[in-house]
């Protein structure tokens, strides 16, 4: 089943709960797949063993690692389900602050070039910075262990071959503008 869970890829619909998850196949099945003191899935295959979804959901969304006991258990204390979302919170906010820090970092970048232009400008020549005007974004670099938010797959770094625009990707994309949509 382990070996299923990495190689399925699933796009998460809705979080029900911490540990409660609908999620759907690329063939546009839809479960709720959800572990805890006891696991349970919609599949109607999990039952003293994990079925793909809620491997899934302990693999790719919880990221607990393979080789945790409580990845492969039938069944998970108040305790160790504590740990796991405490862990991907963890994780989560780790990735916040570093995207905030990159931000702070760009919006003082920014401001150097907005400035270094407008002196330029008032000097009569042209800074090389000139072409971005203040308040612009910037793309934030993709980090090694950052993965799709919708379904999980690993991103690559940047500077790595770009998954930017795979079809992989798009598809959660338009899965995501779909449902903002709707």
């Amino acid at each position: 089943v382990r070996e299923l869970a990495e190689a399925s890829r699933f796009f998460v619909l809705q979080s029900v709960g911490p540990t409660g998850f609908v999620l759907r196949d690329e063939s546009d099945r839809k479960f709720r797949a959800f572990v805890g003191s006891q696991h349970s899935c919609s599949c109607g295959s999990c039952g003293d063993d994990h079925c793909v979804h809620t491997a899934f959901v302990m693999l790719k969304i919880l990221k607990v690692r393979p080789d945790n006991p409580i990845c492969w258990q039938a069944s998970l204390t108040d305790a160790e389900i504590s740990d796991a979302i405490s862990a991907r919170q963890r994780e989560e906010e780790r990735r916040v602050q570093e995207a905030q820090r990159a931000e702070r970092r760009a919006a003082v970048q920014a401001r150097f070039r907005a400035k270094d232009a407008k002196e330029s400008k008032s000097d009569g020549g042209k800074s090389e910075g000139s072409e971005l005007c203040e308040g612009s974004a910037q793309r934030q670099p993709i980090a090694e262990d950052d993965s799709c938010p919708i379904c999980y797959e690993q991103l690559l770094p940047t500077g790595a071959a770009s998954n930017e625009g795979s079809s992989e990707h798009r598809a959660a994309m338009q899965l995501l503008v779909f449902c903002k949509a709707g």
